[in-house]
């Protein structure tokens, strides 16, 4: 049994469902599932474990992403995105390069905001865009989220649009910082395209458009977490956490990838003074 991960530079229209059925059909799998959801219309990375690896999800880093979107200005729409219709008109004023300079760096750091509705949030158990879609006007609680940067790419001022990129913490809506940033600009706005670049350490490096996924383009499973130790057992040792036995172990790291040779056996979660299995891997 193949398992590890794929890195896909999801395509535009494509769902992340979508690219989890495609992957499980050209790879011949029976499990596949991604980190970190891609809306229809965005593009970019996207994290897919295959069979033992849907399991190491948890364990990779994405607490910051880092996006470049298209902020059209002038529109809006319902999804705050091109899927919907414009909902929405206002002038855009006479701005400057340094105006939206300013505009950008004021959403630097710690804040609230209030998700969109058309999202696959759940609302009293029921995904907030079906509620969307039936017209319903709830407002979704705040969230914290951070800003860790923000950076203006380019403005295109007889197209009325903004390219900048950011780096934000996991949960955080480019949407609805879109729409914002449209809103301290005096006016209204929408992205028109939306790629992410990073999660984590994670780069589009070497990443494959989905339909062009091979067997050959699966990575280890412990080839996304650098920061995990890596512990080679012996013989003995193989025998106890193949069976999920719990571990004395001189060690400090909260988690370790047992190893036999380069055979991923587990994962082992720091518990007091002794290692219990975490997430124990299938090999057969």
């Amino acid at each position: 049994m193949i398992s590890g991960f794929i890195k896909v530079d999801k395509e535009q229209d494509y769902t992340s469902s979508d690219c989890d059925a495609i992957i499980k059909k050209r790879l011949d799998v029976k499990k596949a599932g991604h980190i970190g959801t891609l809306d229809p219309f965005a593009t970019g990375l996207l994290l897919i474990g295959v069979n033992e690896g849907t399991k190491m999800t948890t364990l990779i880093n994405d607490d910051k992403k880092e996006y470049i979107a298209t902020l059209k200005l002038g529109e809006e729409t319902s999804s705050l995105d091109p899927e919907t219709e414009v909902i929405k008109t206002k002038d855009v004023p006479d701005i400057s390069i340094d105006d939206i300079n300013k505009v950008l760096l004021s959403f630097l750091g710690k804040q609230q905001q209030i998700p969109p509705l058309y999202s696959a949030k759940h609302y009293q158990g029921i995904k907030c865009y079906h509620l969307a879609r039936e017209g319903s006007k709830i407002t979704l609680p705040p969230i914290d989220i951070e800003i860790f940067s923000i950076k203006l790419l380019e403005y295109k001022k007889e197209e009325k649009t903004i390219v900048f990129s950011c780096e934000v913490s996991k949960g955080t809506y480019i949407r609805v910082l879109g729409k914002d940033i449209a809103y301290k600009l005096n006016t209204v706005g929408y992205l028109t395209a939306l790629r992410r670049t990073k999660i984590g350490n994670i780069t589009l490096e070497n990443s494959v458009k989905v339909k062009e996924s091979t067997k050959d383009n699966l990575l280890p499973m412990t080839s996304l977490n650098q920061d995990i130790k890596k512990v080679y057992t012996d013989e003995n040792l193989a025998f106890r956490v193949k069976n999920g036995q719990t571990l004395k172990l001189d060690e400090k790291d909260d988690y370790l990838f047992m190893m036999q040779e380069e055979t991923l056996l587990a994962v082992y979660k720091k518990d007091g003074h002794v290692y219990r299995c975490f997430k124990g891997i299938r090999n057969d």
